[in-house]
């Protein structure tokens, strides 16, 4: 049977099941029912025929392609789904970026599933390349620079974190990035939230009790110390 056929395939149709058995599902009855979750009507998979047989390969290329397949129709719930499925057959990246990253790892999985907006912008050439420390302290301050109140700004802090996490962790996966540039991505990450917190901090306490000064009336600073 032809792949396009899958998406209007009864769930227990042998031949159907046969064929995502041997693409590499190892729950071909689960992948069949994510197939129509993903397309419930007959007008979105006629959206996503085009680019169904790509999709079923770049799924089976993926580490897991059951649990890739499932982050697939997950994401896709989030949000418009026409618009999804439309951007999946327009953008050549978006399947090898989704079949990869939903069936390597779902913590990365789960956190583009709560940012979903976040999909076009990892689609973007200036996005996927190494950042400069001074590059990602420069996104940050204008995440936050329109929010006066702690709550909103930890918030925003929050989302560059998880922001930054997918973008460096999609580098990885994709084969985009070696360790080494991985790793020191994560460092400097890490010392743009840590400066960024540490100067709140800094500011609410010294708004609060003054700035902090030694028995010789010298300013001590403020430090923060990591243990782990």
């Amino acid at each position: 049977m032809s792949l396009t056929s899958l998406l209007a395939a009864a769930p227990d149709d042998r031949r159907a099941l046969r064929q995502l058995k041997g693409l590499g599902f190892a729950d071909p009855a689960g992948a069949l029912r994510n197939l129509h979750a993903l397309t419930p009507t007959p007008r979105e998979a006629e959206l996503l025929a085009p680019a169904l047989a790509r999709l079923l390969g770049e799924l089976a290329a993926a580490p897991d392609p059951d649990m890739a397949l499932n982050n697939l129709e997950r994401l896709a719930s989030q949000g418009e789904r026409a618009a999804f499925l439309r951007l999946l057959v327009a953008h050549p990246g978006a399947i090898p970026l989704l079949a990869r990253l939903g069936g390597t790892s779902q913590f990365l999985a789960d956190t583009l599933r709560r940012y979903p907006t976040l999909l076009p912008w990892l689609l973007e050439a200036r996005t996927m390349r190494q950042w400069l420390v001074d590059e990602m302290a420069e996104d940050l301050a204008a995440s936050f620079k329109v929010f006066d109140r702690p709550e909103a700004r930890l918030n925003a802090l929050r989302r560059f974190k998880y922001r930054q996490l997918l973008r460096i962790g999609c580098r990885d996966i994709l084969g985009d990035a070696d360790l080494t540039v991985t790793t020191e991505e994560l460092s400097h990450m890490a010392d743009v939230c840590l400066a960024a917190a540490w100067d709140w901090a800094r500011e609410r306490l010294e708004r609060l009790y003054g700035a902090p000064i030694g028995s010789d009336g010298a300013s001590t600073g403020l430090a923060v110390i990591g243990m782990g």
